[in-house]
């Protein structure tokens, strides 16, 4: 549980660098869960720093973000299906469903982070995120279940990747794309953080006391950096800045590519890399203990991925302008189900290693290509309109995912036969984005061949 120790105002004589002077307020809060307890304090002024501090203060929030709400139930997902006797698809269908929830809230959320800026929005996703975590510690019937990751949900749109980039671009509009790669390389690595955190909370003190540690870190943590870090208001040139397309400009341009079968072969490759990606994110601990590695050398496998993820990425910001940016598609989709294919090779360790090596490669750049794909396939003068379209699929297939392949192990029994409908899943995928480079050209997508060839030039990642 939380304890408020105190509560009380505070001058500075001397002001800190970048820091603002005059009375603030201090407030301590202890956390303790079983025997284990520290204290935290915070002090308004010392908080509210120069906008350089926001995005290290987002970068550690993304981490505990993602870490907690998107790959932490990997881990908890076992022991709360053997507690309380549930079958794996009710169990994981909870989680998928505050996917899917998160998609559906994105785009209200972002229009609130426009017009009134996102310290609120994001102050209080991390509380609703805190609050619902401790909720899930006393939780006992699976109507409550599904009422808390739906909020769960709601709280992951709001204090995600989304409205974060959103208040970077408001306050950073000159170079808000490296911030946001800082971001998307913290991101990155929450579930290299979180997963061996997480396991070794639930095998030492429960996965009910894991989640209320979990909840207690998104309030103490999260909450105050949102809270004093993030600048209140939207920013006064976001206004001036904002220029909307008229629709009757852009929905004969959207009808037409939508017509296209380039837009939907683009559909349908993102849409099973989604799929592929979001099922692992859930199965790959279990999946790995199939394949006859203990728990603890599973979550250490598995927490490799982010580590390769985010070399992936570094190395394609260096080679950039040396891969074509189709080129750098082709390879990627069929990355992660090659990954997948080596685990169905007999268990060896360096076999394990080229598993980690090729799926995280594959799994960091694939979001690059989601971010470059509108440039290099239907041009520039549509990038917003036609990335907004693609992301559609994308969200859903997040939310379907975990479900899907809890429902095919449900059914066949064994995780040999969910990662070979994966495998294929994924070079469906593959073969479609191949197809869309084919017939970019016939379907007359690509109007601009400088639009093309400066596709390279755009790195924004939208996991």
């Amino acid at each position: 549980m939380i304890r408020l120790a105190g509560w009380g105002r505070n001058s500075f004589a001397t002001p800190l660098p970048g820091w603002k002077t005059g009375a603030g307020i201090t407030f301590a809060c202890q956390i303790s869960v079983g025997g284990w307890s520290h204290p935290l304090n915070y002090n308004t002024d010392r908080m509210m720093s120069a906008r350089r501090s926001l995005v290290p203060a987002l970068s550690a929030t993304m981490i505990i973000g993602y870490g907690s709400m998107f790959y932490a139930f990997a881990v908890l997902s076992r022991p709360i299906q053997m507690e309380m006797g549930w079958s794996p698809e009710l169990t994981v269908g909870a989680y998928s469903l505050a996917l899917l929830i998160s998609g559906v809230a994105a785009y209200p959320v972002g229009h609130i982070v426009d017009h009134y800026g996102g310290r609120n929005i994001l102050a209080a996703g991390s509380a609703i995120a805190g609050l619902l975590f401790m909720a899930l510690a006393t939780v006992h019937s699976i109507f409550l279940y599904y009422l808390i990751w739906i909020g769960i949900g709601f709280a992951m749109a709001m204090c995600l990747y989304e409205p974060a980039f959103a208040v970077v671009v408001a306050h950073h509009p000159d170079n808000y794309r490296n911030r946001i790669a800082i971001l998307t390389l913290a991101g990155g690595l929450s579930s290299t953080v979180f997963w061996p955190i997480t396991h070794e909370l639930v095998t030492h003190i429960g996965w009910r006391d894991a989640v209320l540690l979990l909840g207690a870190i998104n309030v103490a943590v999260c909450l105050p950096l949102h809270w004093f870090t993030v600048p209140a208001g939207a920013a006064e040139h976001s206004a001036t800045a904002a220029t909307p397309e008229l629709p009757a400009h852009l929905t004969p341009t959207l009808r037409r590519m939508m017509r296209t079968p380039t837009f939907w072969l683009l559909i349908t490759a993102f849409t099973a890399s989604g799929i592929l990606m979001s099922a692992m994110a859930v199965h790959v601990i279990p999946l790995l203990e199939s394949r006859g590695f203990d728990p603890t050398a599973a979550v250490v496998i598995a927490s490799l991925v982010g580590p390769m993820q985010v070399a992936s990425r570094f190395t394609e910001m260096i080679f950039s302008k040396h891969v074509p940016t189709l080129l750098l598609g082709a390879v990627t989709v069929v990355l992660m189900p090659l990954g997948l294919t080596v685990l169905l090779i007999p268990e060896w360790l360096s076999v394990v290693y080229l598993f980690v090596f090729i799926y995280g490669a594959g799994l960091g750049l694939i979001t690059m290509v989601r971010a470059t794909a509108p440039l290099a396939f239907f041009g520039r003068s549509r990038y917003g309109s036609v990335s907004g379209l693609l992301a559609v699929p994308t969200v859903a297939a997040r939310a379907i995912g975990p479900y899907v392949a809890a429902a095919m192990l449900t059914a066949f029994g064994s995780y040999t036969l969910v990662l070979t409908l994966l495998i294929c899943v994924g070079m469906v995928g593959a073969i479609c984005y191949w197809i869309a480079i084919a017939t970019r050209q016939e379907s007359g997508t690509v109007r601009d061949t400088g639009d093309a060839l400066h596709a390279g030039a755009v790195r924004v990642e939208m996991t």
